[in-house]
C-alpha cells in the first residue's frame, strides 16, 4: 500500500504525519527513548503491523497498537492520547488548540511511563474532562495494567491462531476499562 500526500503539502496541516507514516515500519526511537520499554513496544508493533496488530497503528505515546487511524483523531484506549498526526519530529511541540489540551507528545510519553495515562494525576479533576476515577483509581490502573500486559504478550506470540486468541482477550479487557 502506498500513501501519497496531497499535491500541495502545505495544504495539510500535519506534515509530520505524511513525513513519518510511510517510514513507521522502519521507526527508530529518538535518542531519549532508546532502549526503553516504550521504544521496544513501538518498534515491535510498527514492524509487525501486518502480523500482530489486526490493522491497528501503534500509539505514538504508549506504543501499543490501539489506533485505527493515525490522522483521524482516534483515541488510544490505553493512554487516552487523541492522535492527530503528531509524532517524533514534533514531539516537543504543544499543539495548543488540539485535542490533547496542551500536552506535548514528549510529556505525554513521560506521563504514561509514570501513570499509565498521558495525563499526570494533578491534571485530573473529579468530574472534569480528565476524570480522576476513570484514570487513576485502583480499578482503572489495574484494568490498564492488565490491558498492557496482554498487549505485551503479543510480542512473544508467533502463530496466527495464538495472536487471534490474544486479540480476543485484549477485546474483553478493553471493555472493562472505566
Amino acid at each position: 500500500m502506498s500513501i501519497t500526500p496531497p499535491e500541495d503539502r502545505n495544504a495539510y496541516p500535519f506534515k509530520s504525519w505524511w513525513e513519518t507514516l510511510g517510514h513507521l515500519e522502519h521507526w527508530t526511537p529518538p535518542a531519549e527513548w532508546e532502549g526503553s520499554a516504550f521504544a521496544i513496544r513501538r518498534m515491535f508493533f510498527e514492524r509487525h503491523r501486518k502480523t500482530h496488530n489486526e490493522g491497528h497503528w501503534a500509539c505514538p505515546v504508549c506504543g501499543y497498537p490501539t489506533l485505527g487511524n493515525r490522522q483521524g483523531h482516534d483515541m488510544c484506549g490505553v493512554c487516552q492520547w487523541e492522535c492527530e498526526g503528531q509524532d517524533d519530529p514534533d514531539a516537543d511541540e504543544v499543539w495548543g488548540s488540539g485535542p490533547n489540551y496542551g500536552v506535548s507528545l514528549t510529556q505525554a510519553r513521560r506521563n504514561f511511563e509514570a501513570t499509565r495515562s498521558m495525563w499526570p494525576p494533578e491534571e485530573a479533576v473529579r468530574g472534569g474532562p480528565h476524570r480522576f476515577d476513570a484514570l487513576f483509581s485502583e480499578a482503572a490502573l489495574a484494568s490498564r495494567n492488565e490491558l498492557c500486559a496482554l498487549f505485551d504478550g503479543l510480542m512473544a506470540l508467533e502463530s496466527p491462531q495464538d495472536i487471534a486468541r490474544q486479540w480476543q482477550l485484549i477485546g474483553v479487557a478493553g471493555k472493562r476499562l472505566p
